[in-house]
């Protein structure tokens, strides 16, 4: 049962949400997928080694790349995960906000009408 942002859980407990702290992580892991979109910026420009700088080092560079791309995947999911968090934050936050109202409006209907 709803009722005002709490929800009895049967046991006599309660589940309370704070919308407003939804809606601040929301928009935290929103600042998160750009800090990442940023760190995949620096990592294109700055990983690559151009092939004449290979030389006796092919080897490690070989390394390098493969440790290059694992980074690349790594942030590209990261980046996919903090931004579809942040929506689906906004979305709960939205979903008790309209409960909280909804639950408001019913037990205002449970009052007798006043003279206006």
């Amino acid at each position: 049962m709803l009722e005002a942002g709490k929800e009895t859980t049967g046991v006599g407990l309660t589940f309370e949400v704070d919308e407003r702290a939804l809606t601040g992580f929301a928009e935290l892991l929103a600042r998160a997928k750009s800090d990442v979109d940023e760190a995949l910026r620096y990592t294109h420009a700055n990983t690559s080694i151009p092939d004449s700088s290979q030389g006796l080092f092919t080897r490690l560079f070989s390394l390098h790349d493969s440790l290059a791309a694992t980074v690349d995947s790594t942030l590209r999911r990261l980046s996919t995960v903090v931004s579809e968090s942040s929506s689906e934050m906004a979305r709960c936050a939205e979903f008790y906000r309209g409960t909280d109202l909804g639950e408001a409006a019913r037990m205002d209907a449970t009052y007798p009408a006043s003279r206006r």
